[in-house]
């Protein structure tokens, strides 16, 4: 079989007559190559990884990371509300208690010492392309489906896991920086990836091709929104 190529706008059905046999999810990313290939490489991934990015950028990152987070407990929140049957409730619910348990004892330790007050930072307090993001997620997951939820949540947690999968080969020295990495490099997040993958490879083809298309445009998306976000950080 010839190299795989993805015409302009072609849809998943139309690629799967030609003989190709993958999933969902891979022509999803197929249709936002492009910015996938921006986010896995972006500036902040790469300095994060080496060890290399200032102080200053890391707690602004860890400003609008932590508002992003509190807003995405919401979208899981709708997921919970949404989701067909009891089993996607319990991963949802699980991964609820992930984000307001271990992710947001992090930021609350790491934001204390580099002097900064937890209690202080909402999804409120932050302005720009960051609050933008959050209002998105929010809105989307209020207004969308469930599986127009699966297909923004797993555009942020699906880049995250590869960037951190390759920067967890070499940690870098400083520990918040290897912690954060290795957070979402395996354990519960990367379960948690592919579980949503997963539901999305078996939701997605059963869609009609107007809403895959949508589906695919929401992934990209929120792939564009994180290249404005990281490139956030190092706005002053």
């Amino acid at each position: 079989m010839h190299e795989l190529t993805l015409a302009e706008g072609e849809g998943f059905g139309e690629l799967r007559a030609r003989g190709y046999r993958l999933r969902f999810t891979q022509w999803m990313r197929m249709n936002a190559e492009r910015a996938w290939a921006q986010c896995v490489r972006h500036r902040f991934m790469r300095e994060m990884t080496e060890g290399t990015l200032s102080e200053w950028a890391f707690k602004r990152y860890l400003v609008q990371e932590y508002a992003f987070v509190q807003a995405c407990s919401g979208v899981l929140g709708y997921a919970i509300a949404k989701a067909p049957g009891v089993p996607q409730r319990h991963r949802f619910a699980g991964m609820a208690l992930d984000l307001t348990g271990v992710q947001t004892r992090y930021f609350q330790r790491v934001l204390k010492r580099y002097g900064l007050s937890p209690d202080a930072v909402t999804s409120e307090s932050v302005s720009g392309t960051p609050r933008a993001f959050a209002e998105w997620m929010l809105q989307n997951g209020a207004h969308s489906s469930y599986v127009e939820i699966l297909a923004a949540l797993i555009g942020a947690e699906w880049m995250y896991y590869t960037w951190c999968q390759v920067g967890a080969k070499r940690l870098p020295a400083k520990p918040a920086y290897a912690y954060w990495i290795r957070l979402h490099a395996g354990g519960a997040f990367k379960k948690n990836v592919f579980w949503m993958l997963k539901q999305l490879d078996q939701l997605g083809p059963v869609h009609p091709e107007e809403v895959q298309q949508r589906l695919a445009r929401i992934f990209r998306e929120v792939l564009e929104w994180e290249i404005a976000f990281h490139d956030a950080v190092y706005i002053e």
